[in-house]
C-alpha cells in the first residue's frame, strides 16, 4: 500500500486516511473527512477539496477524483471516477463504478446509481439522479476549488480567520493568469 499525501496544500488533524491513498498539489482535507483505499487506490487530483465529514471508499475498482473538485460536505464517492472541475453538493452520493464528466454538477443530496455515466458539463439532482445535460459549472467549480486551495494555504500557516475579500483578489488574480 502506498500512502503519497506530501504534496497536499492541507490536511486536518482529525481527517482520517489509510490504505493507498494518493491527494495531488494544492488539495486540501478538511476535518472529519475519511479515505479508505484499503482494497484498491484512492487518487485525488491537484487543487481538489474534501470538505467535511466526506467518505471516500474503493471496491473492486479504485476511485479516482480530478483536479479542481469540489466535494461538499457529508458526500459519499464510492469506487467511482470524477473527472476535473466536477462539484459534488452536500450529501450527494456517487456509487460503484460511476464516471462523472468533467464540468459536471451533483446537486445536494442527489444519488448516482451504480454503473451511471454522467456526460460533462451535465447537472445531476435528485434521487435517483436525474441527469440535465449542458447545465454544468467548470470555471464556477475551478474558481471555488482555487478558493478553497487559498483557505488551506492559510489554514497551512496556522491561519483561521481572515478576510473572504482578500481570498477572492487573489483567486481572481490567479484566474486572470491562466491558472
Amino acid at each position: 500500500m502506498i500512502k503519497d499525501l506530501a504534496r497536499a496544500e492541507y490536511i486536518h488533524p482529525s481527517a482520517v486516511i489509510i490504505g493507498n491513498v494518493t491527494v495531488g498539489e494544492g488539495s486540501s482535507i478538511w476535518p472529519g473527512a475519511v479515505i479508505v483505499g484499503d482494497v484498491d487506490r484512492v487518487v485525488i487530483g491537484r487543487n481538489t477539496n474534501i470538505q467535511e465529514n466526506v467518505v471516500i471508499h474503493v471496491s473492486s475498482t479504485p476511485t479516482i477524483i480530478g483536479d479542481h473538485v469540489c466535494i461538499a460536505h457529508g458526500a459519499i464517492a464510492h469506487a467511482c471516477e470524477i473527472g476535473d472541475e466536477v462539484m459534488v453538493g452536500v450529501n450527494a452520493t456517487i456509487l460503484d463504478g460511476a464516471k462523472i464528466g468533467a464540468g459536471s454538477v451533483i446537486g445536494a443530496g442527489a444519488v448516482v446509481r451504480e454503473n451511471t455515466v454522467v456526460p460533462p458539463n451535465s447537472l445531476v439532482v435528485g434521487v435517483p439522479g436525474q441527469i440535465k445535460e449542458g447545465h454544468g459549472a467548470g470555471p464556477l467549480t475551478k474558481g471555488t476549488a482555487l478558493y478553497y486551495n487559498e483557505v488551506a494555504r492559510r489554514f497551512a500557516q496556522g491561519i483561521e480567520s481572515f478576510e473572504m475579500g482578500d481570498i477572492l483578489a487573489v483567486v481572481q488574480k490567479r484566474i486572470d493568469q491562466g491558472e
